[in-house]
């Protein structure tokens, strides 16, 4: 398994050439949509979206998913629309450390 560095530098900056820190890449645990966005997460159909999985996308990800709203319905949208533009790109860093305190 992938293990990614500690997070943000000392001066508070992700690494660049880090493809989990860019963004360029998931990491189950560290970047993925079940880990930065667990409510939007929970709202994931399990069954229509075959293969992907809430760890394996991003909230940035311009792929479509199935989704399950709270009234029961079913619909497709992607993922980065659902998050919704302002929360897709947010990350809460503290103590200088990766996303969620880690």
């Amino acid at each position: 398994m992938v293990q990614p560095h500690s997070g943000p530098s000392a001066q508070g900056k992700a690494d660049p050439g880090c493809p989990y820190c860019s963004g360029r890449e998931v990491l189950a645990g560290y970047n993925d949509l079940a880990t930065t966005h667990p409510g939007i997460a929970a709202m994931w159909h399990p069954r229509m979206n075959r293969r992907l999985k809430p760890t394996g996308a991003q909230a940035v990800s311009r792929k479509p998913a199935w989704w399950r709203g709270e009234c029961g319905h079913v619909y497709q949208m992607a993922v980065r629309d659902r998050v919704g533009p302002s929360r897709a790109t947010a990350r809460t860093v503290r103590g200088g450390r990766g996303p969620r305190g880690r």
